[in-house]
């Protein structure tokens, strides 16, 4: 690799494959991964490094992101006891800061993949949201549960409702009430549901294979135009299609651009 600096995190890990592939791993299973102020810090600092351009460390080889929890839990949402212990004035900062990690993720400029298993609650249900793929086993339980603790969903629900829609992330919020893998594929939220374990880790390996068949830049660029696509005001439509044409014709003519036209004209695989 040419850059060696790690990252230095609390309750998560992180593995980068000779691929490029990043998995990340919420390390908090005794507690379902529920995420605590130094967890929540640990992930700000993983995506804003994925952020940086040049990034100094080691993640700079990344080519897509894999979010899972160990334990068999992704994440039961926030750490009530530190919620409750918490004055007024920390919580405030902690649940802020709690969102500007949601902002960073929903930010990563590269593909992020969420691996969707047991427990997906509140803070956890949001981090779903951020993601550009879901995963999920059938079994898995999805619920935005803060109503029945006397909370709201603060942080998470601008982009519950971005994802799933106004009315589905209402009757979420209001109720607190708990959904399935199926439901949560109704809603939108999942992509592609599994049946076990194992299903789900090979459904994995095929959605990453896939990935990594596209160009680098050229993905970075297309995640950017999708989301400036569904927030675009119909007023500015002609605007984003002006640039988009010019990003087209830069990346068509960048060194990345040629390979993949001269590959398949010549009927081989890029050299990415």
């Amino acid at each position: 690799m040419s850059a060696t600096q790690a990252l230095e995190l609390s309750y998560v890990s992180y593995e980068l494959d000779p691929r490029g592939v990043l998995t990340v791993w919420l390390d908090r299973p005794s507690r379902r991964n529920a995420m605590n102020e130094a967890l929540v810090s640990s992930l700000t600092t993983l995506f804003k490094a994925l952020c940086a351009d040049p990034s100094p460390h080691e993640l700079c080889e990344a080519r897509l992101c894999v979010l899972r929890g160990r334990g068999g839990h992704f994440c039961a949402g926030g750490d009530i006891e530190e919620m409750r212990d918490a004055s007024q004035e920390e919580l405030t900062r902690i649940n802020r800061a709690f969102g500007s990690m949601l902002e960073v993720a929903y930010a990563c400029p590269i593909p992020l993949v969420s691996v969707l298993e047991g427990a997906v609650m509140g803070g956890g249900f949001g981090l779903a949201c951020v993601s550009d793929l879901t995963l999920a086993l059938k079994s898995a339980r999805f619920a935005l549960p803060e109503v029945r603790l006397g909370l709201i969903p603060a942080q998470i629900a601008p982009f519950v409702a971005r994802k799933i829609g106004l009315q589905a992330s209402t009757r979420l919020a209001l109720t607190g009430a708990r959904i399935d893998g199926l439901s949560a594929e109704r809603l939108g939220l999942v992509g592609e549901l599994f049946e076990d374990t194992a299903s789900l880790n090979q459904g994995l390996m095929a959605l990453t294979d896939q990935l990594l068949q596209g160009a680098p830049h050229a993905q970075r660029y297309t995640k950017q135009l999708t989301r400036e696509s569904v927030r675009v005001h119909e007023s500015q439509l002609s605007e984003l299609l002006d640039q988009a044409s010019q990003l087209l014709a830069e990346q068509a003519h960048s060194k990345e651009g040629r390979e993949g036209l001269t590959a398949f004209l010549n009927k081989r695989k890029p050299s990415w």
